[in-house]
């Protein structure tokens, strides 16, 4: 519970020669797509301007980033569009953003590259950092000339369980030669560890992940331009510093030329990864599952409806995953650019399919799942010869009834108690107006009121520092909720009466069994469940038998409570309707 660049040349040519081959031969007709609801569509950036990404801001709002011709462009809006603040990003030469990240302290982490013409390389990783006002509070470059090859991007950023940050992105040289890279830095931009990894003559990283333990997994591509029968997707996983842990390839099976692009954490543990299946004329995409070890649980392949498709991000969203993308129709450079969402379920399969775009869409960047249940999408349009960054709304069911408002969010367990050094993790948990339950743990953003007393990671670990009592807040969606922690000293007795578990979640009808423990001051631990008295706060919602038996009731949140020689012991109960697939 707790819970790619051989030289610039090469690369123009190897875009060349994909999109020359994207044709709709042999694919049904684009209106098999579902058009989406657009709720709203903002331009930015003036005349000369490409979207890159964007992030969601805790007040609800969100932080979008692209280059405006002459540097960079981070602009903040409201959840209806409306812009509160835009920054031009120019201290450094030829800045290029790719990536941008709201952080657990409030901040925003914006990535990329610049133009760095005293060293070896030719381009170097670019990272800044602005408060919530979009004011540059640093920004440095990492250039790193010992290295042999000749350029870093900066094109990927994920904030690590230690409240680190971890960068990637594509590495290049000439003659094709480059490893993949992995850097670590801490709030203040200082470099922790710098990690290469080589496979092969020439490979890098897409996308990236925390994992709960503080390391980090990583997912990319082989591609030997000398020797395309080695080509393979890869996977990797690196320790909290920066050691390799396991590597997994999918390897070429001689028709096909695999690549991940993308990669994000399972609601029940392990990942979801994305990525394609390149062939000589096509490609299809694919949608795996892995375990915490880097084992393949499932794997899905899927043709696109027409032309070709490209997922570089994947969302979490009810009832199971969103790839978000681009599909592309024609032949270079005429070519049809759109916005394209594949909405699954928990196992994989297409539920359904979103394409939308204006004629003049020429670049899709990385979207976002948005908290009320649509989609927020970035990218570019080019009209005559002006270039427009552009964000785009959408609710994600269209002819379904009117999505349920977000009322709150809540901790659980409102309340630790913790030692000086001790770590836990914690869970928060949206509830909406059709009574509607979604675990936002890994959406959150955490503040500690003092962290001296005890500190909070963007997962909502909470660890102890000095004994005392402080609150931590978790903010979504624009509300608020916070959990009381006390921090004992280290070695102090916590013999203590507890349950199995904080918080239990179950569907209407269904039974789940409770577990009481007690351990004592000399920390031996008992099981006592059968002298233990349950009894639950609303009967109408869920019930609770003498054994410890939880029965669903109806859909809402109650508490239990458990009573063990004059020890209480309070867990929040969480009954949800059944989850039924929609007709197909």
């Amino acid at each position: 519970m707790f819970k790619r660049m051989y030289t610039f040349t090469t690369l123009a040519l190897s875009f060349l020669l994909l999109w020359s081959s994207l044709t709709s031969t042999g694919y049904a007709a684009e209106s098999e797509h579902e058009q989406p609801d657009i709720k709203w569509s903002r331009l930015f950036g003036g005349n000369s301007a490409v979207g890159r990404s964007v992030t969601p801001t805790s007040d609800g709002g969100f932080v979008a980033v692209g280059n405006n011709g002459i540097g960079a462009l981070a602009i903040k809006v409201d959840r209806n569009g409306v812009t509160e603040w835009e920054r031009g990003i120019n201290s450094y030469e030829d800045v290029n953003i790719y990536d941008v990240l709201e952080i657990s302290d409030g901040s925003i982490v914006i990535t990329g590259s610049t133009t760095d013409a005293t060293g070896k390389p030719t381009s170097v990783i670019y990272i800044t950092k602005l408060n919530e006002s979009g004011n540059i509070l640093w920004d440095k470059a990492y250039p790193h000339y010992s290295s042999s090859y000749y350029h870093l991007y900066g094109q990927k950023i994920v904030e690590t369980t230690d409240g680190n940050l971890a960068i990637t992105g594509y590495s290049a040289s000439s003659p094709g030669y480059a490893p993949a890279y992995l850097l670590k830095i801490n709030p203040d931009g200082e470099e922790i560890w710098y990690r290469t990894l080589w496979l092969d003559d020439n490979q890098y990283f897409n996308d990236i992940a925390a994992s709960p333990d503080g390391g980090i997994i990583a997912v990319g591509a082989i591609d030997n331009y000398f020797d395309p029968s080695v080509n393979a997707a890869i996977t990797v996983k690196f320790s909290e510093n920066g050691e390799t842990v396991w590597e997994k390839i999918k390897r070429n099976d001689g028709a096909q030329r695999p690549s991940a692009f993308a990669i994000h954490p399972a609601r029940d543990g392990g990942y979801i990864i994305t990525g394609q299946l390149f062939q000589s004329v096509s490609s299809t995409s694919y949608i795996q599952k892995i375990n915490e070890s880097g084992d393949v649980l499932w794997e899905k392949n899927f043709a696109p409806v027409a032309g070709n498709d490209l997922f570089t991000q994947i969302q979490s969203v009810d009832g199971g995953y969103a790839l978000l993308g681009r599909n592309t129709i024609g032949n270079y450079p005429a070519i049809t650019t759109k916005y394209q969402i594949v909405v699954t379920d928990e196992n994989g399969e297409i539920k359904n399919t979103f394409l939308y775009g204006d004629s003049d869409l020429n670049s899709v960047g990385k979207g976002i799942a948005t908290a009320d249940g649509g989609f927020l999408l970035i990218g570019g349009l080019k009209r005559g010869t002006n270039y427009h960054s552009q964000l785009v709304k959408i609710a994600s069911n269209q002819g379904q009834p009117t999505d349920p408002e977000l009322t709150r969010i809540q901790f659980s367990p409102h309340q630790l108690k913790l030692s000086v050094g001790q770590s836990v993790g914690s869970v928060v948990n949206a509830v909406y107006s059709d009574a509607s339950v979604t675990d936002v743990t890994y959406s959150a953003v955490y503040a500690s009121l003092d962290p001296s007393i005890a500190t909070v990671n963007s997962f909502g670990q909470i660890t102890g520092v000095h004994p005392g009592s402080t609150i931590v807040t978790a903010t979504y969606g624009g509300l608020s909720t916070t959990a009381s922690i006390e921090i004992t000293t280290v070695g102090e007795p916590l013999g203590h009466f507890y349950l199995d578990s904080d918080e239990y979640s179950l569907s209407i009808g269904t039974e789940l069994d409770v577990a009481a423990f007690y351990t004592d001051e000399l920390g031996s631990t008992s099981l006592v469940t059968r002298d233990t008295a349950f009894s639950s706060a609303n009967p109408e919602i869920a019930t609770i038998d003498d054994d410890g038996n939880i029965t669903g009731i109806a859909p809402g949140i109650t508490y239990i409570t458990a009573t063990y020689n004059d020890l209480t012991y309070r867990a929040s109960v969480w009954i949800i309707r059944p989850y039924v697939l929609p007709a197909p």
